[in-house]
């Protein structure tokens, strides 16, 4: 990865696709991938990456996700209790996310469940 930044990459680009792939891809554990790799190149060569901060918060948002998927494939949840289980304050907008996604249910009364219909093998 770090000979790839040496030859000059198009971080924009990157970036673009990136937020592309994230909007269409039902999978959202690969974007926390992606970043682990960027991180990794940002500690150990010191390296200034574009976009860096904007990686991090797409691949806590869906790491955050899969969290919620993991949970709501043990049960339906309401709102409260995601975020009691799981710590995380801006539930509404990670579970619109998945709602969006066709990932979760929005069962109304502020509950949730999984979409098993809307995951892939």
């Amino acid at each position: 990865m770090y000979q790839l930044f040496l030859q000059g990459l198009d971080f924009t680009v990157i970036r673009d696709e990136i937020i592309w792939q994230n909007e269409q891809d039902r999978n959202v554990a690969w974007l926390a991938f992606f970043f682990n790799g960027v991180e990794e190149v940002v500690e150990r060569y010191s390296v200034v990456i574009p976009f860096y901060e904007e990686f991090h918060d797409l691949a806590y948002s869906d790491m955050v996700s899969q969290m919620i998927l993991d949970r709501l494939g043990k049960g339906d949840a309401d709102v409260e209790e995601l975020v009691r289980e799981l710590g995380v304050e801006d539930m509404e907008v990670h579970l619109d996310k998945l709602v969006e996604k066709e990932l979760a249910i929005n069962n109304g009364g502020g509950t949730y469940s999984l979409n098993s219909g809307g995951l892939l093998s």
